[in-house]
């Protein structure tokens, strides 16, 4: 079944800073990992392998290009790290980059919130907010998410509108 959150991702280039509003609130530390996510060509959304330190996933998403807060639905499938999968994306299908980065999670509540430091690109958050499928009121997490955005005191102008992979493409 396709997982539904509200997202939105944000240059973001004092990770510190975003730390200590994270600790502030409360905000319960996850973990941190290096991954590179894969992008393959697709007809329609996106479709990555991640490779993590600690798992793996096939991730297939749809996401509107837009800056703010944007309904995002994906699908994904873990995997073994060492997979033939990998060997088989790559033989069947045309790979368009890879994004490696370093990603630091929070929780707070039902928001998630990813530190991310992207090779080639820079330092970023990304901010989700998670809900069941039967509590799933796009509304009320695009609202959570703004009033969060504001709260840290990220500025229009450092919303991005596009994926890492994106970025790096261009």
């Amino acid at each position: 079944m396709m997982r539904k959150s509200v997202e939105v991702k944000v240059k973001c280039a004092n990770h510190d800073r975003a730390r200590a509003f994270l600790q502030a609130n409360g905000a319960v530390f996850a973990g941190r990992e290096r991954q590179a996510d894969i992008y393959f060509k697709v007809d329609r959304g996106r479709l990555k392998l991640r490779e993590g330190e600690t798992k793996s996933a096939l991730i297939f998403y749809l996401r509107e290009d837009k800056a703010g807060p944007r309904r995002s639905e994906c699908l994904s499938l873990e995997v073994e790290r060492e997979s033939v999968l990998k060997e088989i994306l790559e033989r069947s299908l045309e790979q368009l980059v890879t994004v490696e980065k370093k990603r630091e999670v929070w929780y707070l509540e039902n928001l998630r919130f990813n530190l991310d430091t992207v090779e080639g690109l820079g330092a970023f958050l990304e901010l989700e907010a998670l809900a069941p499928e039967e509590d799933f009121r796009e509304d009320e997490l695009v609202r959570q998410c703004e009033r969060c955005l504001r709260q840290m005191g990220i500025e229009e102008e450092d919303l991005v509108t596009v994926s890492y992979s994106d970025l790096l493409a261009d």
